[in-house]
């Protein structure tokens, strides 16, 4: 298996049941749920609404042993669906399945009839979901495809980001240029695209939350291009040096 640089992955994987992980699981869920029950009963008072939030992951985790379903990334080979603790926010692997994150190489993956596929690069959100996450001091040396961010035309005109310390750098504040400024970090856009404040009318989300820097997309093209060209820079295991060149 190997990823191609701003291609989508050509080869499909199995899914296939591991025992092993619906052990594991059913371990932690029953100890979350016992420390729950043992906090609530033990100690009363305000330690219920402790115990209820125990309770929450312990629940999920629990009922995720009916899905003990594994899978390798079509694109790095890491195996897919072997985390213990499961949120009601989070997918599980199985014979089908939407939007899969590998935490590995950084893809997203869809299963169908028990086989696993990199998501098509024609997909769009409704919003910003596709999420990277970065150091913020690497924010200057992100970089950028020439295209628009929303669409993939040819850009003519550029979002600076909001200067600020905290919060969402690509909303309120945010400028739109007519020009591309020299040694700046900017988001570029087409003429139909970047109007209006919102993510949604932005199509990106660039956030900071102290040293922490979160950029989100709608467009999962988009997204690949921008995590191959900074697989260096960003939270994914898998490097630059790693990927294959696309043939021309």
């Amino acid at each position: 298996m190997s990823l191609v640089s701003r291609r989508r992955t050509a080869e499909s994987t199995e899914v296939r049941r591991d025992w092993r992980v619906a052990l594991r699981r059913g371990a932690a869920g029953a100890s979350f749920l016992t420390a729950a029950s043992a906090l609530a009963w033990g100690v009363g008072g305000w330690a219920w609404a402790l115990a209820g939030l125990m309770a929450i992951p312990g629940a999920f985790t629990f009922v995720s042993i009916r899905r003990p379903y594994v899978a390798a990334c079509p694109g790095c080979g890491a195996l897919l669906g072997t985390e213990v603790f499961h949120l009601p926010d989070e997918p599980l692997i199985g014979p089908s399945f939407h939007e899969y994150r590998c935490t590995s190489c950084g893809i997203y993956v869809d299963g169908a009839r028990g086989t696993v596929r990199e998501v098509p690069f024609s997909r769009s959100l409704d919003h910003p979901g596709y999420t990277l996450w970065a150091d913020a001091s690497a924010l200057d040396s992100l970089v950028w495809a020439e295209g628009c961010v929303a669409c993939q035309r040819e850009a003519v005109r550029w979002l600076r980001l909001a200067d600020l310390v905290s919060g969402e750098l690509s909303g309120r504040g945010a400028v739109l240029l007519s020009e591309r400024p020299d040694g700046e970090f900017v988001i570029p856009y087409c003429a139909a695209h970047g109007e209006g404040e919102s993510s949604t009318a932005r199509t990106v989300v660039v956030a900071r939350a102290g040293a922490r820097l979160t950029v989100q997309f709608m467009s999962y093209a988009v997204y690949r291009g921008f995590l191959d060209d900074n697989r260096d820079r960003v939270d994914v295991t898998v490097r630059s040096s790693a990927l294959d060149a696309p043939q021309p």
